[in-house]
């Protein structure tokens, strides 16, 4: 045989195996797909339809005003309150929790809200709408881990999952079980060469990060947590974890982190997060945050805001505030003005001037504490600002509120840790038996917390003005 006539041999063999492995190849695909849909034509959640109630929304629905003797619930949450997951709303954890509450007849009510992809900001716009006219006796949010995301832009990018950036990814994801059950999978499976999500969370959103992430979170915390104080006798935060995991929860320090501010806690306030009208951020190892705001006596204007803002919901009471700052080349004379304002700036709650004998030595951070009172209800706009008035390069670090909202934590990291809590295999949000747990879990929450006794809320319109919701005396 010639070696031409051999060389085409070679070649004809070569792809006759190349097209008997892509034909197997396909075969298995096949099979597998058909194997799947097969499985899954016995299951709960092969081709269902998300069931409504008669008031076409998928949890719990009451409107009017309270009758007596019966108590009402304000449930909040995102894909998992909605049900993503469970066909049947009547399966969902409000309706369960509803059910055994009124099991010895009627004396709760409830109103359930749960909207897929909503964060805490969304939370708490939503409860500012809802809270004069529902006047909730209780409030029950139930947070998820990517909450603390206001946005997902910073999310790192596998790089691994390449197949996710594919055109037809999504449809092709909703019409295949095989690549759906892959997609969801394979990340947890193949080696990352990058952060993982965890880690992200834990990174980048550490209290003393320096991409501020915690502090955008904490913020809108603070107004969702102040205006259900201000609206409801009891709140439970009712934390739902990242599952599956293998050992010790990998987030539990943000848990943690949780549980600390639904109590008494300190809400700080970066200076480089915080609103200017001149001065520089810049990097300082010493403080909090490794970058401070600063203004130089010979760059800065005197009489300007070097910070201002944030803007905060605060309720009726006394508090007091923390400027942490630093003065560096020191003259004789006036160096800042600090006060604390609402209204745009028209009512001033309180004030004070700084002169160079205030400051104990140049370069020493120091805490200059300001006391303050809100005489009313609550105001939606109040601002903490340090005027620079001239006499030193001052540095202003953090700006710090003593908080207490009051908040029960329910963590149900140790009741399903240990369950198979997905709707399906290509599924995370919980299953039924899951929601049965989540119910069982706050049941007992609400009914064994002071003996079951639930304390009243006050009509909406008459909070005392004296109730020291969200500051230290």
């Amino acid at each position: 045989m010639s070696a031409r006539a051999v060389s085409l041999s070679r070649r004809r063999r070569r792809w006759f195996a190349a097209c008997t492995l892509l034909f197997s190849l396909l075969l298995t695909i096949l099979a597998a797909e058909w194997i799947l849909r097969r499985m899954s034509a016995h299951q709960p959640w092969a081709n269902w339809e998300y069931k409504t109630s008669p008031q076409g929304t998928r949890g719990p629905f009451v409107s009017g005003p309270k009758r007596p003797g019966i108590t009402r619930i304000l449930v909040q949450g995102d894909s998992i309150t909605y049900g993503a997951g469970v066909s049947d709303y009547k399966e969902l954890y409000p309706y369960r929790l509803l059910a055994k509450l009124n099991a010895q007849g009627e004396k709760y009510e409830m109103f359930s809200i749960g909207v897929p992809g909503r964060e805490v900001n969304g939370q708490a716009r939503e409860l500012d709408k809802l809270a004069d006219t529902l006047c909730p006796d209780m409030i029950v949010y139930q947070w998820f881990v990517n909450d603390v995301e206001l946005s997902k832009v910073n999310r790192p990018e596998s790089r691994i999952t390449v197949w996710r950036k594919l055109s037809f990814h999504e449809q092709l994801k909703r019409r295949s079980y095989l690549y759906a059950l892959l997609d969801e999978r394979l990340p947890g499976i193949l080696p990352r060469f990058n952060r993982s999500y965890e880690q992200y969370l834990l990174e980048d959103f550490a209290e003393k990060s320096r991409t501020g992430f915690w502090y955008m979170f904490r913020f809108e915390f603070h107004t969702w947590a102040t205006r259900a104080s201000l609206t409801a006798r009891r709140n439970i935060l009712m934390l739902y974890p990242l599952l599956p995991f293998r050992g010790e929860y990998p987030l539990r320090t943000l848990h943690e982190r949780m549980r600390e501010i639904s109590g008494r806690s300190v809400f700080a306030m970066p200076a480089y997060m915080m609103h200017m009208k001149d001065g520089t951020n810049v990097t300082d190892r010493t403080s909090t945050y490794g970058i401070c705001r600063k203004a130089l006596r010979d760059r800065t204007l005197p009489n300007t805001y070097l910070v201002h803002g944030p803007y905060l919901l605060l309720g009726a009471g006394a508090h007091q505030v923390a400027f942490r700052m630093k003065a560096d080349a020191l003259h004789s004379g006036l160096v800042a003005k600090l006060d604390v304002v609402c209204d745009d700036g028209r009512t001033v709650l309180a004030q004070t001037t700084l002169s160079d004998r205030d400051f104990a030595g140049a370069g020493q951070w120091q805490k200059f504490t300001l006391p303050f009172s809100v005489p009313r209800k609550f105001v939606c706009d109040l601002e903490f600002r340090v005027q620079y008035l001239g006499q030193a390069d001052l540095s202003v670090d953090c700006v710090q509120l003593p908080t207490q909202y009051n908040i029960e934590v329910l963590d149900l990291t140790p009741y399903l840790k240990d369950m198979n809590t997905w709707a399906s295999p290509a599924d995370g949000h919980p299953n039924a038996a899951t929601h049965q747990v989540m119910a069982d879990r706050l049941y007992r929450q609400i009914t064994e917390k002071n003996g079951g006794r639930l304390d009243k809320a006050p009509d909406c319109d008459n909070i005392p003005t004296n109730s020291n919701t969200t500051g230290a005396k």
